[in-house]
């Protein structure tokens, strides 16, 4: 459970509670029978409090980072890490060990050996020795890089999804207002609220003192919307141009026969 994506508040006090209530040397064999328990499932380590020195380092940490434990004990962030790195490392481990309760640290970045940067999920936790001061500090690590990535695949699939969307609606669902209107100054915007939607409208000249609008009101918003925008839109023009054919010359379609004809091969093709 404490490897698990998203481990709740009462699984990690559940986990670090025998942390709080152990001498400082107890704590080290408790957390190095833990480290043992986790061997293959997640990182962990201990260090000393006065100089953060590594004292334990599970397998776990020893392949994430490709260094071997028997090197790592005894030596320092600093002596592993880039100085960036290790001075973040080290930043939150005083405050853990000064504020002397566990410290989450959603996202921290490492670099590795042969893996190459990698993201980190963390938790810390500061042990006190016989006399009420820090011994020791236990971390233990989740590895969510792939997590990250996944995440950030995700994002961009959808922003390339919402630059699609807009470029229907400003290709197929906007029309430039007509500027030879005698007596009429025509101007149009839409605001999508989400950056797309299906709102569409078009102008139709017929004669030089009549101008046809039609303006349309899609429900919803993305790419769905600005689709369906785009073939309610596609069904107007057909019912436009159809009616138009068939009205007698000197006259136009009445709006709602337009509508109408619009309406029923769009209700045909969704319902």
């Amino acid at each position: 459970t404490l490897v698990g994506h998203e481990p709740d508040n009462q699984v990690r006090e559940s986990w670090f509670a025998p942390y709080a209530t152990i001498s400082g040397d107890e704590c080290l064999g408790y957390a190095t029978a833990r480290a043992r328990a986790l061997e293959g499932a997640a990182m962990l380590f201990v260090k000393d409090a006065k100089e953060l020195k590594f004292v334990r380092w599970n397998r776990a940490e020893e392949e994430a980072l490709d260094i071997d434990r028997s090197a790592a004990n005894g030596r320092s962030d600093y002596d592993i890490f880039p100085e960036e790195q290790a001075n973040f490392f080290v930043a939150k481990d005083r405050a853990v060990l000064e504020g002397g309760r566990m410290v989450e640290i959603p996202e921290e970045a490492i670099q590795t050996a042969h893996r190459g940067l990698r993201y980190l999920h963390t938790i810390k936790v500061p042990v006190l020795g016989a006399d009420g001061t820090p011994k020791y500090l236990v971390g233990i690590s989740e590895d969510i890089t792939e997590r990250k990535l996944a995440q950030e695949e995700l994002a961009r699939a959808r922003e390339q999804e919402v630059e699609i969307g807009f470029k229907i609606q400003q290709t197929l669902l906007l029309d430039q207002p007509p500027r030879d209107v005698r007596g009429v100054r025509v101007a149009a915007l839409t605001i999508p609220s989400q950056r797309i939607d299906g709102d569409f409208y078009d102008f139709f000249k017929h004669r030089d003192e009549c101008l046809d609008v039609i303006v349309g009101d899609v429900m919803g918003k993305g790419i769905p919307a600005a689709l369906l925008g785009a073939a309610t839109k596609s069904h107007f023009l057909q019912a436009l141009s159809r009616l138009i054919s068939l009205a007698s010359p000197g006259t136009l379609p009445e709006p709602k026969d337009i509508v109408t004809m619009a309406h029923s091969e769009v209700a045909r093709q969704l319902i």
